[in-house]
This record gives structure tokens, C-alpha cells and sequence, in this order.
């Protein structure tokens, strides 16, 4: 039974049936072997990284910088989140990877609020393949 308010069933608001919406979709997470998402933060320089879809959302606090001679890769699926003000200095190698059924996103953490945005320098070097670049 369900907990309703006003209900005539037996037992309809103990304490187990006032938990048992919770049980269930506690079960069905587990079952599904959904996990919360745990998201990486990212500030300053960076050389020779791969952001991974199990890393992902990647959060951009503060501007990060590329710098020459390094590369970052950003793989499939990899969601890019930047703070107001923050963006990403590409003065090495940029490439980034999505494919068809699973694209790069990179986006405000803060809603409708615009970030920098991606700038890549005069001898900065990038591959873009299904991206996605939103505000």
C-alpha cells in the first residue's frame, strides 16, 4: 500500500509505506547501475590530458590554457561545463573526438550565463568532430 493522506487501508501511513516510494526507486537505480555523476574540476594549465566520458562533466572554474608543445583530448561524449568568465586557451593541441551517437558539449554551468568561450591561438593546432558549442 501507498501512503494516502486520508486513506481507510490498514497500516496506509506506517512507517514502511511511508518510506516504500523510496525503497523502490532506490531498487530501480541500483538495478539500472545509475550512480550520481561526479563532476571534475579543472583550473589553469593543463599538457597532455584526455578528458574521458567517466570523468565527465568536465568544470572549467577558472580559465585552463593549453599551452604550446601540449595537448588536451576530449573524447565522446564528454560534457565541458565553464563558469561565468572562464574559458579554454589553446596555444597546443585541441582535438576533440565526438562521434554521431556521442557528441562534445561544451556549455555555461550557470545557466543562460555566457562563459569565454574556446579561443585557440595563431600556432594552436585543432580537430573538432561532433561538438556541440552552446552560449
Amino acid at each position: 500500500m501507498f501512503n494516502v493522506i486520508g486513506s481507510r487501508f490498514p497500516g496506509a501511513n506506517s512507517g514502511l509505506t511511508a518510506r516504500f516510494p523510496l525503497l523502490i526507486m532506490l531498487v530501480l537505480v541500483a538495478a539500472a547501475g545509475i550512480r550520481p555523476a561526479a563532476a571534475t574540476d579543472v583550473c589553469g594549465a593543463i599538457c597532455d590530458e584526455t578528458w574521458t566520458a567517466a570523468g565527465s562533466p568536465y568544470v572549467l572554474t577558472c580559465d585552463v590554457n593549453v599551452g604550446a608543445g601540449c595537448t588536451l583530448t576530449v573524447d565522446a561524449g564528454v560534457e565541458v561545463l565553464a563558469a561565468p568568465a572562464a574559458g579554454l586557451w589553446v596555444g597546443g593541441t585541441l582535438d576533440v573526438n565526438g562521434t554521431a551517437g556521442s557528441r562534445v558539449t561544451f556549455d555555461s554551468n550557470a545557466g543562460s550565463v555566457d562563459w569565454d568561450g574556446i579561443a585557440v591561438q595563431a600556432d594552436g593546432i585543432n580537430t573538432f568532430e561532433y561538438v556541440d558549442i552552446v552560449h
